[in-house]
């Protein structure tokens, strides 16, 4: 479970990183139907770029914005899927606005993709799959229940709490995000 968070953090660290002028790379809809796996287990990869944007590439399909961390490009597409998706999405959602993605509303929906992975349960399945009812839910700053999650070092635990604080501004950057798995991954294999 850990290998598969690990992996897939990778691969949007390569995203969030990807050179100019074209990176940094948004992916917009990151969950575990997004990643396939190879059968040995051995290879991880990133699919359904449909919600991706590139920072400087695609001027002409987007618009400009310079909210929160600096300048993002909104989508006017509002696709997006309602278990993996960031307050600040839904709530611009919520008042008709443009749906923005940002490197911040791709770490959120990490920490759903690792919560689910870790639980084997899909964040929010409590709720009726009303997408309106789990939007105010993670408006409200609802998160999925952590007693069916096991972490003996409760490590894994906090950078879930991390990535899904409500002020995306105090989410980890991605590079962080990696670090802290490596470490948490060096750690279980040393015992």
């Amino acid at each position: 479970k850990l290998t598969y968070c690990l992996e897939a953090a990778k691969a949007l660290r390569a995203l969030h990183e990807y050179p100019q002028p074209y990176g940094p790379i948004i992916h917009g809809d990151l969950k575990p139907g997004n990643m396939m796996v190879s059968d040995d287990s051995k290879q991880f990869k990133l699919l359904d770029f449909g919600c991706a944007v590139m920072s400087t590439a695609s001027r002409g399909l987007f618009t400009t914005s310079t909210a929160g961390s600096g300048s993002v490009l909104q989508a006017s597409a509002s696709a997006h899927s309602p278990h993996y998706s960031a307050p600040e999405v839904w709530q611009r959602k919520a008042e008709g606005r443009l749906v923005v993605r940002t490197l911040e509303t791709d770490i959120f929906a990490l920490s759903m993709l690792f919560y689910e992975v870790c639980t084997g349960v899909l964040p929010f399945q409590d709720l009726c799959y009303e997408p309106q009812d789990i939007g105010g839910a993670i408006m409200r700053g609802d998160r999925p229940a952590m007693a069916e999650f096991q972490d003996e070092h409760g490590s894994m635990a906090q950078l879930m709490e991390d990535c899904w604080k409500q002020d995306p501004e105090r989410r980890p950057k991605i590079t962080e995000v990696c670090k802290r798995l490596e470490t948490l991954q060096r750690c279980l294999l040393l015992g």
